[in-house]
């Protein structure tokens, strides 16, 4: 599993719609478009098992999200350097199910965290620097036993990111990180817990993290991870379940999209704050191992990605196009070769969102579904030019910098700030008098004092004499 919470499908579109409707004005999108293309079309996994891991992050700080593999067989760990997709190793063992890419020190560049089997615990690998060299990464322990889904989140609200972990059919527990993370992690029980998946999120709104795991969700009680509550929100549900925590109908509060991620079943989400199901696919998926929620065509509400993996039949990948409000889905195939833990991001460096998997058993290859879809239908006019356009955000999401491009049509005067979720202000990056024409800004991920943010999706204004555009822009420490 991953852990949505930190990356690019954490969407926040009801907060968006109400404080910047200017986001929502207007937009035509087509129908989701992707190309299937292959970054390794023989990655040197076992001939047998399993191509396990998969997680993207821009793991050189080149500014363009990099994809990370890692087998429980063979191959032990490697990364692949977008988007010419060079090779690279990063360290030796035997890897299960989830990994993470996230700033773990905090020094700026990308660490990963994994499970190993091999040496029968949690770990994080530092980026020493140069991620490309043999000598590149450092191995330090979290914490004992591997653990099928892992997540990376500041549980405590101390700052340093901590480490939740689901033991397939076992339990469901944390690592907290100490202040220096090559130290000694203390690790605390959330709940024994039958099944599988996995997400953070803020569940209840009241600022700290909760989590999602298989059919439950638990409240962080008293926002230091050592209190917890667990409420049923899929009762009629079997277990093995992956699970996301996104806002899947715009009114702020985070609902929970599940799959099955072993048998067979629909797609649903479930609406918080009484769970009521939404169904997306009604058709009984076999192995549904990947699900992602992001916005993939660029309209302000979130989409969805499944796919199905070796164990099914029809080896079925699919995306489903929200064409209302959460209610109404059309449905895109993307292939019939099966994926599994698949994950989402922007790895082409254009902004827009796409996906990359793997197979886990059989022939493996990793594979990118680059997302190719028109953002404004071909039927349709073009819009009048503004004032001003927003014209990118790349890399998005980003991890050390990101740079805003916008276009005037008249010489005046721009400001361009930084707002958190919540729609608090963050930092403002430009506030003057712009010639016509191209510019460009860069945010540093801090704010107005300097400090880092955290990681999470933040809404970037920019606003002129007559115009005012908002994007949303991901924040992967």
């Amino acid at each position: 599993m991953t852990c949505r919470s930190k990356l690019a499908r954490g969407v926040q579109t009801a907060l968006v719609a109400l404080l910047f409707p200017a986001l929502f004005s207007g937009a035509s999108a087509s129908q989701l478009e992707f190309r299937d293309r292959v970054i390794d079309a023989s990655p040197p996994s076992d001939s047998v098992c399993c191509l396990d891991v998969c997680a993207i992050g821009d793991i050189d700080g080149d500014q363009i999200s990099d994809v990370l593999v890692a087998s429980q067989n063979s191959i032990g760990a490697v990364w692949y350097h977008a988007t010419d997709w060079t090779r690279y190793a990063l360290g030796d063992g035997s890897f299960s199910t989830d990994g993470e890419i996230a700033d773990i020190d905090g020094d700026g560049d990308s660490d990963v965290v994994l499970s190993c089997i091999s040496r029968g615990r949690i770990e994080w690998w530092e980026n020493l620097g140069d991620p490309t060299q043999a000598g590149g990464w450092a191995c330090y322990s979290i914490g004992d036993d591997f653990a099928h889904d892992v997540c990376v989140g500041d549980i405590n609200g101390d700052g340093n990111l901590d480490v939740v972990v689901f033991r397939v059919d076992q339990e469901v527990l944390w690592f907290q990180a100490p202040p220096d993370p090559h130290g000694s992690w203390t690790r605390r029980s959330i709940s024994v817990l039958e099944g599988e998946g996995l997400d953070l999120g803020d569940i209840d709104g009241d600022g700290d993290l909760d989590l999602a795991a298989d059919r439950w969700w638990f409240e962080n009680v008293n926002a230091q991870g050592t209190s917890w509550t667990s409420s049923l929100f899929a009762p009629e549900w079997g277990a093995r379940c992956r699970d996301i925590v996104a806002d899947m109908n715009g009114d702020g509060l985070k609902d929970i999209v599940i799959s099955y991620s072993e048998d067979s079943g629909p797609v649903s989400w479930f609406e918080n704050p009484d769970w009521t199901e939404h169904v997306i696919e009604p058709t009984a998926l076999v192995g549904a191992h990947s699900l992602e929620v992001a916005d993939f065509d660029a309209d302000g509400d979130p989409d969805v990605f499944t796919g199905e993996m070796h164990t099914s039949p029809q080896k079925r990948v699919l995306a489903f196009q929200n064409t209302g409000g959460g209610h109404s889905w059309t449905r895109i195939t993307l292939a019939t070769t099966g994926t599994h833990n698949a994950r989402v991001g922007d790895v082409t460096g254009d902004g827009r969102v796409d996906i990359v998997g793997k197979n886990y058993d059989g022939a493996k290859q990793v594979e990118l579904w680059e997302n190719r879809s028109i953002l404004v239908s071909a039927e349709s006019p073009a819009p009048p030019r503004s004032d001003l356009d927003v014209v990118r955000m790349y890399p998005n999401p980003f991890s050390a910098h990101s740079t805003i491009e916008f276009d005037l049509l008249d010489a005046g005067r721009v400001r361009i700030s930084v707002y958190d979720p919540a729609g608090r202000f963050v930092r403002t990056l430009a506030d003057e008098t712009f010639p016509a024409g191209p510019h460009s800004v860069l945010w540093d991920g801090a704010d107005v004092l300097g400090r880092p943010v955290p990681s999470g999706v933040y809404l970037v204004r920019a606003s002129a004499t007559a115009t005012v555009r908002t994007r949303k822009l991901v924040l992967v420490r």
